[in-house]
């Protein structure tokens, strides 16, 4: 995982930023969130193949969100990627975003084979931090320094900067701008039943001629 400078790390927030901090969402940028990944490929050792999740570096943690809404029968589910560097994530969201993994759309959050939506995730302020605490707890998830400003939001800023905070979120090339709708939306681009990921943009070789690549 990249680390602040740590003049940053260390530096004190004042009261005004301590208050601030208890409504701010972080677009923590290493960390990488994609919805309709299908059950099936949905345990941990299945990510961290070579051939899925794990191919775009190293994960230092895994968590899987099975909890859909009722309405959701597609059986598929969510999964948190915490990758080393940002640019091992940033990479992922770029590879994965829009892809049709078994039949299923990926769908990557910076901030479901399934065409995958993959963007950056968001975190937020560890508690104790906000009240110029020191925590305790060892295993504890959340932030303790200041980030950028610019990767910070609160919860009516990503409202009121919705498209901003989309763009932010989600360097993927999964989604398009509807006009008509006023939103972003994904569109299933392969029917073809594919069960593996497709490869870093470094590790690809060209089609040959009159081939296709399966991940185009």
């Amino acid at each position: 995982m990249e680390e602040k400078p740590r003049e940053e790390q260390h530096k004190v927030p004042t009261a005004e930023e301590m208050r601030d901090m208890q409504t701010v969402r972080v677009i923590q940028k290493n960390l990488v969130y994609v919805i309709g990944l299908p059950l099936e490929v949905s345990s941990e050792a299945t990510i961290r193949r070579k051939d899925m999740f794990g191919q775009y570096g190293h994960l230092s943690k895994i968590v899987v969100n099975n909890r859909n809404p009722i309405c959701d029968k597609s059986s598929t589910c969510g999964v948190y990627l915490t990758y080393d560097t940002n640019e091992q994530a940033l990479e992922c969201i770029k590879c994965v975003d829009g892809f049709t993994l078994c039949g299923k759309l990926l769908k990557c959050l910076r901030w479901r084979g399934v065409k995958g939506r993959a963007s950056y995730g968001t975190t937020k302020y560890c508690f104790n931090f906000t009240k110029g605490q020191k925590c305790t707890n060892p295993d504890c998830l959340y932030l303790h320094h200041l980030a950028n400003k610019e990767d910070c939001f609160t919860k009516e800023e990503m409202v009121t900067r919705q498209i901003e905070f989309y763009q932010i979120t989600h360097p993927g090339d999964g989604s398009q701008w509807d006009e008509r709708l006023q939103r972003y939306i994904y569109h299933k681009v392969s029917d073809e039943y594919v069960t593996s990921l497709p490869p870093p943009a470094s590790m690809r070789a060209a089609p040959k001629k009159g081939e296709c690549a399966w991940w185009l």
